[in-house]
């Protein structure tokens, strides 16, 4: 079941934004300043293993994982393993962790008429021991010659995960490597994905993009004592302030603060009261962490990363 663009991800064309010249060489000197620094963001090294960013029609394995996202718990991970199941067609691929949700499954193909794609189903014990659904897969051996044998079959194999994470292609690349065929993955490759899930990373492209008057006053804090005095000073100028582990996802990893609280607050205080804070949403003590201004006068709050491939890459 695929859209008139020929997909596997729904699309709604509603309007055609046109960059101009300018801004598109101002764009592709940005996109080559940030290759140059870091030069993994190509993923040279797995397209000289066979995989590529991609899709083409034929047989696609769909992984929704949300492990990678910081601040997530296997419970939650393991809840949000179905989610992507309304996008696959007959003949593809659905990976997902034990137990498996048949009632579920024959929900969607009986009563609401969707397609039935093959799952495949990967012990939970495996998943948790690897912290991946994708990393467990690269360790079983079964899984592994079904899919390999899915891509000899088809000429090649999609992955449509979640987020293109390092997992993902790396087990592209093992499938690659047995079955001698294209692996595409429906994403990005890993290290830049990782650098656009993260929201200071992001700030720092919005700004050289468009300019730091298209984001909310933004700027990274490297210890609680920081972050305490940020605090204090946003205080003074906006009604909420917000602090964000900068890899999470989801709100997960968002503090919301009332500016009125600290305004009398000494920075001890302050420091403490953020250190209680990170804890209950589960914060590891990584930094940096994101401080900024958090905008009230807003129509609507998307929160959407978008993979737009090249024409040639389908």
């Amino acid at each position: 079941m695929r859209n008139e663009f020929n997909t596997p991800w729904l699309i709604s064309k509603t309007n055609q934004p046109v960059l101009s010249v300018d801004e598109s060489n101002r764009a592709e000197q940005i996109a080559r300043n940030y290759l140059k620094d870091d030069p993994a963001l190509s993923g040279e090294w797995f397209k000289r293993r066979g995989v590529t960013s991609g899709w083409a029609p034929g047989p696609s394995l769909y992984i929704e994982d949300h492990r990678s996202i910081d601040l997530t718990t296997e419970a939650d991970a393991h809840s949000f393993e179905y989610r992507s199941m309304s996008l696959a067609s007959d003949g593809d691929y659905y990976l997902v962790s034990s137990p498996r949700s048949r009632e579920y499954e024959n929900y969607l193909r009986d009563s609401v008429g969707l397609a039935a794609p093959t799952v495949l189903e990967i012990p939970s014990s495996d998943v948790i021991l690897s912290r991946r659904m994708a990393a467990a897969c690269c360790n079983h051996e079964q899984l592994l010659n079904t899919l390999s044998n899915a891509a000899k079959a088809g000429n090649g194999l999609n992955i449509a995960p979640f987020i293109s994470s390092g997992d993902i292609w790396r087990l592209g690349s093992e499938i690659a490597r047995r079955s001698q065929c294209q692996i595409r993955i429906s994403g990005p490759p890993p290290r830049l994905a990782n650098c656009a899930n993260n929201k200071l990373w992001f700030a720092e492209l919005v700004c050289a993009l468009i300019s730091r008057s298209a984001l909310p006053l933004t700027y990274a804090v490297y210890g609680l004592a920081s972050a305490a005095s940020g605090v204090q000073k946003l205080a003074r100028i906006s009604d909420q302030i917000v602090i964000k582990v900068p890899a999470s996802a989801g709100a997960m990893g968002n503090i919301v603060l009332d500016s009125s609280d600290f305004s009398t607050t000494r920075l001890t205080d302050i420091r403490n009261i953020l250190l209680g804070n990170l804890k209950e949403i589960g914060w590891s003590g990584q930094f940096p962490l994101l401080l900024g201004v958090w905008d009230q006068a807003v129509s609507s709050s998307p929160s959407v990363q978008m993979w737009l491939p090249y024409s040639t890459q389908g």
